[in-house]
């Protein structure tokens, strides 16, 4: 049987927005999306390989990048190679089994933590290796309690082979028209509007995140668009808005300009009207 590998970019060991309770998230590398508003560009795309590329190891100050791999011991942190990655990528994301993030990761974190939340990149990318993981947890009578997340952008229709597997989803909704859909990520939008409708029907719809990106998707067609879409095809899912912030975007987009609080605050009290409980982050 072939070895079941994931290529992971990092880990956070604990956090309060990624999931009811505290998470432990895993982020894979690599992405179907080009979001502008990315604050982890780094993750889109897979490294083609020191041998065929060596920007990064040209770069590396403390030659912790060597045609051989990566140096762990000798990174200082600096992340001079992921910005000079042609690729968006991180030339330190490691291939591991579901194993191997289960013994490095998961059961050192497990006596502090909620539950796990697979993130990215695009987690669902990667559908083998999320089942394979929720089976060890369960085996493990210290893990089998804990609940599995995933943060996904929706757009792989492969949630009837995983939610008997997952806990719940956080979706990215990043516009309601497919032409706005796409400029903002490449991508038309069709398969994330069928995934808000199939992941809330199956009760794993945890939360929309919906981007607050001026001059994309701020106008009020689009807000009163997407409050309708979710009024008839969501409407008790929960809801964080995500005000854009310019922080780790790429270039260019990282000039466009961040919204007020003022009309954060108009959109939030829109769904919040409708009968939505908002969040803002």
């Amino acid at each position: 049987m072939k070895e079941i590998h994931g290529l992971i970019n990092r880990t956070i060991n604990f956090s309060s927005i990624d999931g009811p309770g505290n998470r432990l998230v895993i982020f894979f590398q690599g992405c179907n999306f080009r979001c502008i508003n990315c604050h982890n560009p780094q993750t889109m795309g897979n490294c083609v390989g020191f041998l065929q590329c060596g920007i990064c190891i040209e770069n590396c100050k403390n030659e912790a990048l060597q045609n051989t791999g990566f140096s762990k011991e000798k990174c200082m942190g600096c992340d001079t190679c992921e910005s000079v990655c042609p690729f968006n990528s991180d030339p330190r994301a490691r291939f591991m089994t579901p194993e191997e993030v289960l013994q490095e990761f998961i059961l050192p974190a497990s006596p502090f933590i909620s539950g796990v939340t697979l993130s990215g990149g695009e987690a669902t990318l990667h559908k083998e290796f999320i089942i394979k993981l929720r089976k060890l947890m369960n085996n493990d009578t210290s893990l089998r309690d804990l609940t599995l997340f995933l943060d996904s952008n929706g757009s792989v229709s492969i949630w009837d082979e995983i939610t008997p597997y997952i806990d719940g989803v956080m979706l990215d909704f990043k516009a309601f028209s497919s032409i706005k859909h796409k400029e903002i990520t490449g991508v038309r939008n069709e398969t994330v509007l069928a995934s808000i409708y199939n992941l809330y029907n199956k009760n794993k719809l945890w939360e929309i995140r919906i981007l607050i990106l001026p001059g994309y998707n701020d106008d009020n067609f689009e807000i009163n668009s997407i409050k309708m879409f979710l009024g008839d095809n969501a409407p008790k899912c929960r809801i964080r808005l995500i005000p854009f912030r310019k922080y780790g975007v790429r270039e260019p987009y990282n000039k466009v300009v961040e919204p007020d609080t003022k009309k954060v605050e108009q959109i939030k009290d829109l769904f919040r009207d409708a009968g939505f409980c908002v969040y803002v982050t």
